[in-house]
């Protein structure tokens, strides 16, 4: 997998590929109730496209439903092309998200296209933000787990030099018998060492394999232990 940094082919899998878009001459009427049955603020408009696959090469413009309502009185059997917003919302699925983490929530709607240049889906900001928290839980959980370990290590021996050690050799420093025995703690160590493995183990795929199928009941469970 090579690097651990998200792209939107990541958050693409995530929320799975739906191409919501209206066609050039689709009216306002149907573009408007379109929009209202997808509960979407917006979608491109297409000249054509490939129906087999449910893509397209073409995006004209977008339909911003805010707008659109206003309109929908007097114009709502003209077609939308007089009065879609002419503009390039698109990005390649292997962009790397951090870098277009602040352009992906400042617009209504992003085609993201194939190393091809077809569209195959649209991604809305509420969709960033949930795979965002679903990706940055686990992390969380696991930087402060292992955090954990270090400040047990650091209060209860002479260890001062963790920062470059991996988590494995983290977790034999916490069951020693200098460090173990001092934290003088209720929790069984043939309880927790195997769950700490566990959780090594998923870090490892997390961060070096961006792996996610993290199991966040035990990291909350191996969290709530070592603070209990």
């Amino acid at each position: 997998m090579g690097s651990n940094i998200p792209t939107i082919r990541d958050l693409v899998d995530y929320i799975k590929p739906q191409f919501h878009f209206v066609t050039m001459n689709d009216s306002l009427n149907k573009v408007i109730s379109f929009m209202v049955s997808k509960d979407i603020g917006a979608c491109p408009v297409v000249s054509n496209y490939n129906k087999k696959n449910n893509t397209s090469r073409s995006i004209k413009g977008y339909a911003l439903l805010g707008s659109l309502a206003l309109k929908m009185n007097e114009h709502g059997d003209a077609c939308i092309k007089d009065f879609m917003v002419r503009k390039q919302w698109e990005l390649y699925d292997y962009d790397n998200i951090v870098e277009k983490i602040s352009v992906l929530f400042r617009k209504p709607v992003f085609c993201i296209k194939d190393n091809h240049g077809i569209v195959y889906t649209t991604i809305y900001p509420t969709q960033v933000s949930h795979y965002m928290f679903s990706f940055l839980e686990p992390y969380f959980y696991l930087m402060n787990i292992e955090n954990k370990i270090g400040v047990l290590i650091n209060n209860n021996s002479e260890e001062s030099n963790l920062s470059d050690l991996p988590m494995g050799k983290k977790i034999k420093l916490l069951f020693s018998d200098e460090v173990w025995n001092a934290l003088d703690t209720t929790i069984d160590e043939c309880i927790l060492k195997p769950m700490l493995d566990q959780v090594a183990e998923q870090r490892n795929r997390f961060f070096h394999h961006r792996n996610d199928k993290t199991d966040l009941k035990l990291l909350k469970r191996v969290w709530d232990l070592l603070n209990a």
